[in-house]
């Protein structure tokens, strides 16, 4: 082992109190919101910086903010303004509750919020994100998401109505269901008061949706389910695409794009809108699950049963079909995820709060496709525009900017299946700006309300983040038209584009790593950092460059207070690690992003790969400290964008197409050869770790002869059950990730870590959350059981009430001391800080430990001046450094 400089590394206690994770900032004037994380209470509180610079927490316990749409969730607030009674403006607050889920604005200086939204009929059944605030200031408008069978949902108004709180006059109606045996129609309905348009569609029930269906071929005739109370279905998308209940039982069949025909009983054709899954029909076998607003179907392939969908349709239980008896087969997920009860549409809720007892006052703006983002309404209130997008695909594959102007037809503006449109942002009434990867890179572009987008500045940068959190903004215009971009790789840094030049200038900061930029014309606030600044809240001023830090973290040893200061990036310990950017060559020689981070000591060290969790992620060179936590050890970090992750440009993130657990793992593989030829690693002291997606990564990697080990971290173990189990946002990310079911099965399992247990022969150590909702805890008992059976040692630790990624400080210590007792246990030393080795199992658990196992304890996190525990953000997103 390589000798260490100082004998007093950095502790897991140091990791978990040493960065207060702060997110989402919103400035207007001189007062700047923010969230800011409270690991040891588990929630996220509500932050307000005034403008004399006293900073305030505006939510007490138990209040915390957070939303779970798309169950990562995203911004979670907005300031709003509102009037006293000397109709001074004064701004208030509207957030999204974490415990209900439910909106409430929290006025000036008042005691209690008030909810804005009716109480879900299912715990957290109604969802809301990704906030903007309407043309006239009376409502938000923002993305819903509603869980929960049909009849228990929240009816929306009809749109184009002006009510007595001035909410806006433009819609588009929610789906209308006519009665039993009335015809298909698209409908255009008028707004009254509001000269509002609401494009609604009524659909044709079929009468009762499911009499006796007949399968596909060679596929028995199966049972039925009655369409909800009436015998109803529904099945449109909010352009007013009509779709078709399958009243007879007949299939229909399925384009590339899961557009499917289907025939009703009394001989209308209908189509469901793009991406509803309809199903394979023919040789394949009858039907898949029924998906969209309601759309009826017959059983899938290999006759497992369809589902009952959004409006209560019912699925047809069918027969074997092609390929094998009943069961041969896993179902593919409908596109209304697990469970068959997600709903999402674009809503405006009325400040007033009238939308909380009366739920039709919160009206829908828009529906049919199943995701929404960033709804944003023109300043004369003329049009509104918002991002869309459809099963299979993920935001970063194809999506649509859609436009609804207060009178006439919606329409697409921009995008589509190979076209990734991001953040529209109005300019003035007629006028926005986007980001496209059209060229290949997230680009500027600015658009008109017709003809083609124009390009502001070409370059093989990145101007926008992947969108896995909504909320997130990576540009903003100022009052003076000039845009403040974030530009650049994996890491992004702010520029200042002049329109009128056309030029792109740079803005040195000394910080590397930007993101989530706000600005209310004239101020403009971030989160920023370096590899040795952790991450802070600044406001920049676009003119001079200069910054402004107005809240910092904690740092280890340092006794920061986070008050406002200077980043002059020199106040971190030495002991942080910086890193050593490196293009390595990969598979038939593609290029291979890593971040180098050599530990202390000298000679070949041991190293740690980190696969970043995603796939389709990145990790940047922020300042973090669980590096710090192993390079102090003496064991270097080698951090890998293997081929799939954003940053770099489409072509990089479609080598991971259909190749996820080959590429990125010959990537971390080529990667810690390379290590070791430069002489930097240690060949007999390798090991590699991952998160979530980046579990698999280490796991398969396991199955080659390079690693003396692995971690995974909520690692995924199980394809098929992923598929099975997964949430909906991910439900069909698979699909390109891997193949679509059933007819890449031997592919799923083929990747599977579970199916590859023969090939491994070294220890693993397998971490778990056991209230996790996107990697379930199933997948690591299964791990460590196949482990055991086999007689690999390995060592299965839960985590009682932690989900997908830990947000405790107790959790994040215990998780960290393990790993590093499970290195000390393979490589034989305690790396000089005498940590007991773990104990390893060879043999099935005979049920999984609920807590870490005892080990030497480290530091308790510490208290700021205040007595409220500080530590680094519990849950950086998952899909990035894990």
């Amino acid at each position: 082992m390589s000798e260490l400089s100082n004998p007093q590394p950095i502790t897991a206690g140091d990791v978990a109190r040493g960065v207060r994770r702060m997110a989402f900032p919103s400035v207007v004037g001189d007062e700047v919101w923010w969230e800011e994380e409270r690991p040891d209470e588990r929630r996220v509180t509500l932050m307000r910086r005034d403008a004399d610079g006293t900073v305030r927490e505006l939510l007490p316990a138990p209040w915390g903010v957070g939303n779970r749409v798309h169950e990562y969730g995203g911004r979670s607030f907005l300031p709003v303004p509102r009037r006293d009674d000397k109709a001074i403006p004064r701004m208030g607050v509207v957030f999204a509750h974490a415990e209900d889920q439910r909106l409430y604005l929290w006025e000036r200086d008042a005691k209690e919020p008030v909810p804005l939204t009716p109480e879900p009929a299912t715990k957290a059944g109604l969802r809301y994100a990704d906030f903007a605030l309407s043309a006239d200031g009376r409502a938000v408008l923002c993305v819903r998401e509603e869980h929960g069978p049909a009849d228990t949902r929240a009816t929306g108004g009809t749109g184009g109505e002006s009510g007595a709180d001035g909410e806006l006059g433009t819609g588009v109606a929610p789906d209308a269901v006519a009665a039993a045996g009335a015809p298909v129609t698209d409908a255009s309905l008028t707004g009254v008061a509001g000269n509002g348009r609401a494009a609604g569609n009524t659909v044709d029930a079929a009468g009762t949706a499911g009499t006796a269906g007949t399968a596909g071929t060679n596929g028995a005739a199966g049972t039925t389910d009655t369409a909800g109370a009436a015998g109803t279905a529904s099945a449109a998308d909010a352009a007013g695409t009509t779709g078709a209940a399958d009243a007879a039982g007949t299939s229909g069949t399925a384009d590339l794009d899961g557009t499917a025909s289907a025939t009703d009983a009394a001989g209308a054709t209908g189509a469901a809108h793009t991406a509803g899954a309809a199903g394979t029909a023919g040789a394949a076998g009858p039907t898949g699950t029924a998906s969209g607003a309601g759309a009826v179907g017959a059983a899938g392939t290999a006759g497992l049963s369809g589902t009952a969908d959004l409006s209560g349709a019912g699925g047809a239980a069918g027969g074997a079909g092609v390929g094998g008896p009943a069961g041969a087969a896993p179902r593919h997920r409908s596109r209304s995820g697990r469970g068959g009860g997600v709903r999402r549409s674009v809503v405006a809720v009325p400040l007033s709060g009238r939308g909380a007892q009366d739920p039709s006052a919160i009206r829908e703006l828009a529906s049919g496709a199943d995701f929404y983002a960033s709804p944003t309404e023109s300043p004369d209130g003329g049009h509104l525009a918002y991002v869309r997008w459809n099963h299979p695909r993920m935001p970063w594959d194809g999506t649509e900017l859609r436009v609804v102007p207060r009178e006439g037809a919606e329409y697409t503006l921009k995008g589509g299946v190979d076209e990734s449109v991001l953040s529209p942002l109005w300019v003035d009434d007629s006028t926005l700006y986007l980001a496209s990867d059209w060229p290949g890179w997230w680009n500027l572009y600015q658009a008109g309300l017709k003809g083609q987008a124009i390009a502001l500045y070409p370059a093989e940068e990145e101007f926008h983040v992947p969108p896995w959190r909504l909320g997130h903004r990576s540009f903003q215009v100022l009052s003076s038209g000039k845009v403040v971009a974030l530009h650049g790789h994996a890491d992004m840094t702010p520029g200042l584009y002049d329109p009128d030049t056309l030029d792109l200038t740079p803005i040195p900061t000394g910080l590397t790593s930007w993101s989530q930029l706000d600005s209310d014309g004239e101020s403009v606030v971030a989160i920023a950092a370096s590899p040795t600044t952790p991450p802070c809240l600044v406001r920049l001023d676009p003119a001079t460059g200069s910054i402004e830090v107005l809240r910092t973290s904690d740092l280890p040893g340092t006794g920061a207070d986070g008050a406002t200061g200077t980043a002059d990036g020199g106040a971190a310990p030495v002991r942080i690690p910086v890193p050593q950017a490196q293009t390595l060559p990969g598979r038939y020689g593609a290029p291979v992003h890593v971040n180098v981070y050599p530990p202390e000591g000298s000679g070949p060290a041991p190293f740690v790969v980190h696969a970043h969790g995603g796939p389709v992620s990145h990790s940047t060179t922020e300042y973090d400290l669980v590096k710090a936590y192993f390079t102090s050890r003496g064991i270097g970090v080698a951090d890998v964008n293997y081929g799939g992750s954003t940053g770099y440009g489409r072509s990089y993130r479609k080598r991971l197409h259909k190749e996820w657990g080959v590429v990125d793992v010959e990537d971390a593989i080529g990667v810690a050869r390379s290590l070791v030829d430069q002489g930097l690693a240690d060949p007999d002291r390798l090991a590699i770790r991952g998160p979530s997606a980046g579990g698999l990564t280490a796991l398969l990697s396991l199955t080659a002869d390079t690693f003396a080990c692995g971690v995974s971290y909520y690692g995924v173990a199980d394809l098929l059950g992923l598929a099975e189990t997964t949430h909906d946002f991910e439900s069909r990310f698979l699909d390109s990730l891997v193949g679509t079911l059933p007819g890449f099965t031997e592919r799923y399992r083929e990747r599977s870590p579970i199916n590859r247990i023969d090939e491994i022969d070294v220890p693993v150590l397998l971490l778990q959350g056991t209230e996790d909702p996107v990697v379930t805890p199933d997948q690591a008992r299964a791990m460590a059981t196949a482990l055991g059976e086999r007689g690999v040692p390995h060592a299965l630790v839960e985590f009682e009430g932690e989900g997908h990624g830990f947000r405790s400080a107790q959790a994040r210590i215990r998780a960290l001391d393990t790993e590093l007792a499970f290195y000390a246990r393979v490589f034989g030393t305690d790396f000089g800080v005498g940590v007991r080795p773990l104990t390893l199992s060879t043999t099935p658990p005979d049920r999984p430990e609920a807590a870490a196992p005892e080990i030497s304890p480290s530091a308790a996190p510490e208290a700021d001046e205040n007595g409220t525990p500080v530590a680094e953000e519990a849950r950086r997103h998952e899909h990035q450094n894990g």
